[in-house]
């Protein structure tokens, strides 16, 4: 008697999940991304990294002007040492900005960590 509960069971699951799989379905779902849309994701991901790229340019270049402001307060070995900080970062900013693309992302690194080690010197 319980052998034949729990097979009607099993044969009632089976129908449920063989109604439910559709083929039209399946066939509608694309098996992964064609190559437009590989070629489109390239690109806006391109966009972004140029995007943030100019970000980061356009904050050295806006907080340059501050730095060599606070640098002029200092006096002494800090002073000094500010200085040839600064030179150090404006050094960089130009490879940045003449670097190739393949350099960027290692440069963008590098760049970030000594201005915002210079700004916690200067106390910006």
């Amino acid at each position: 008697m319980i052998r034949k509960f729990v097979l009607g069971l099993g044969t009632c699951a089976i129908a449920f999940l063989a109604v439910g799989c559709d083929n039209k379905t399946a066939s509608v779902a694309p098996s992964g991304p064609t190559p437009g849309d590989m070629e489109k994701m390239r690109s806006q991901s391109m966009a972004q990294g140029a995007n943030a790229m100019g970000d980061i340019k356009k904050t050295v270049e806006d907080t340059l002007p501050k730095i060599e402001e606070k640098i002029k307060g200092l006096t002494g070995e800090k002073a000094k040492e500010a200085n040839d900080s600064l030179a150090s970062l404006k050094k960089m900013f130009d490879e940045f900005k003449a670097a190739p693309k393949e350099k960027l992302a290692e440069l963008t690194v590098a760049l970030t960590a000594k201005l915002a080690a210079l700004k916690t010197m200067v106390g910006l």
